[in-house]
């Protein structure tokens, strides 16, 4: 059989037996479909809630209508798109694929999870100097700081600090950057550790001319600092 057979009954009322309700948009569903690729709603249809005999589920109006409308679409039409107005994942901006993987990992979709990783991990390997400023200024923050989304799976995290540490140099030079790190606001205290870490086993293995700024790292609505050893040299920092 053609992989996209089930694209056709996509917001089709042909078998419909559910309505997906967000906001003031409506579509057409299967229950089957929709408990195949996620945790969430297979869990809502089996409960003891009266969603589980319901024929509309409500998500609410929390998300974007159009991320809704995708995220129902993936389960579909099973190919390596995603539309967004634009062809591949990979040609998507950084923050997309956040955005992507957020409403992915809170409606617990492990398919579209796996593949928005996948397309993250490419587009910074692939080109890290062409994303580095949307790196630095919109992501870190958004995926690791301490008032991100909470995630069940924590495989974007682990992505970002990978990153993190394989461009450890780039980063002590942006002040950006250091600013932000300075005012609390880009890692957690988990996501802070495994960072500081990471810049003092480089300090260690460099013999010192890793430079870095010591200060208890308090990330900002969280009350548990964590030690940074080494200290920044700020006059060397670039804009």
């Amino acid at each position: 059989k053609d992989r996209n057979d089930l694209a056709r009954f996509y917001n089709n009322k042909q078998f419909s037996d559910v309505v997906v309700k967000y906001g003031e948009n409506r579509l057409y569903a299967h229950k089957i479909i929709l408990a195949e690729h996620s945790v969430y709603l297979a869990r809502a249809f089996l409960g003891l809630f009266t969603v589980a005999s319901s024929s509309i589920i409500d998500l609410g109006d929390e998300d974007d209508p159009e991320m809704i409308r995708e995220m129902i679409r993936s389960m579909y039409v099973r190919d390596d798109t995603l539309s967004y107005s634009v062809p591949h994942p990979d040609e998507r901006s950084l923050a997309m694929l956040v955005d992507t993987f957020i409403l992915a990992d809170k409606y617990d979709l492990p398919q579209l999870r796996r593949k928005t990783s996948h397309a993250f991990k490419a587009r910074l390997s692939h080109d890290y100097s062409r994303n580095a400023d949307e790196f630095v200024r919109f992501i870190i923050a958004r995926v690791c700081g301490p008032t991100a989304f909470q995630f069940a799976d924590k495989n974007l995290q682990r992505s970002i600090i990978e990153h993190c540490k394989m461009h450890l140099t780039d980063l002590l030079q942006d002040r950006r950057f250091v600013e932000q790190y300075t005012e609390g606001i880009l890692f957690d205290s988990e996501s802070a550790l495994a960072f500081n870490l990471h810049v003092g086993k480089s300090a260690l293995e460099s013999n010192g001319s890793v430079t870095t700024l010591t200060k208890d790292y308090e990330p900002k609505m969280n009350p548990s600092p964590t030690r940074l050893v080494l200290e920044f040299d700020c006059s060397n920092l670039n804009d």
